[in-house]
């Protein structure tokens, strides 16, 4: 969660990096001040969406756009800009790459697949961007932010019905609250007036109380008061 929020608020993390959640959602991940968000995440060299993922959200006859600069292979969604995979290509040409990854993804339940290489890579808005947030987020961690961003930023927008590609609305819908957060050894109670509902938010059920959360060992309770 920490990690999905720094990399959401993208240029604005720095307004808020002091803000006092940080520190507890820390403690909640039994992490000690001062130690890097997955610390303990080893060291990666292949990004890729889970098929499920693909299945459930992505479009259901989706095209892939193949880039690569002769040492490693990404794949982008076309129409909604996201990354797919980012693999080496180990020796192999394009083609023998792409066309394993799109085999095993097939053998997935992912259909309807067609690509085509380009030769204009726009990857650059994808990396490099997480710089900021360097000493807070391992190494790993920021690679791994860096590639599943995208998707998750089109989740968010695709489930929270917004007909635009404006990453930059999701801060404002879904972190700048006021609110009082009140944490014990079994419970998670976040406390917010009735003026801080989203209805974008309630009518997907992105507020809905999530109850017991067995990777926190809590039950998280949201009231509006």
């Amino acid at each position: 969660m920490e990690v999905l929020a720094r990399g959401l608020l993208h240029a604005l993390h720095d307004d808020w990096i002091d803000d006092p959640i940080w520190s507890m959602l820390a403690s909640l991940d039994r992490r000690e001040a001062g130690i890097p968000a997955g610390a303990t995440l080893p060291p990666q060299d292949a990004f890729r969406l889970p098929a499920q993922w693909l299945r459930n959200y992505g479009p259901s006859a989706p095209t892939w756009i193949a880039y690569t600069n002769q040492a490693r292979l990404l794949l982008l969604e076309e129409s909604t800009g996201y990354l797919v995979a980012d693999i080496p290509l180990a020796g192999c040409s394009l083609d023998e790459v792409v066309t394993a990854e799109i085999e095993a993804y097939q053998a997935a339940g992912v259909n309807n697949i067609t690509w085509h290489v380009s030769n204009e890579s726009n990857t650059q808005t994808l990396f490099g961007n997480e710089q900021r947030l360097s000493g807070m987020l391992s190494q790993s961690t920021s690679w791994w932010l860096q590639r599943v961003l995208s998707f998750i930023q089109y989740l968010l927008l695709h489930t929270l019905r917004q007909n635009t590609h404006d990453i930059s609305l999701l801060p404002d819908l879904l972190l700048f609250k006021s609110a009082r957060l009140l944490v014990s050894r079994t419970h998670i109670d976040l406390y917010m007036n009735m003026d801080q509902i989203s209805l974008p938010i309630r009518r997907v059920g992105l507020d809905r109380n999530p109850g017991w959360v067995p990777d926190l060992a809590r039950i998280i309770l949201f009231h509006f008061d």
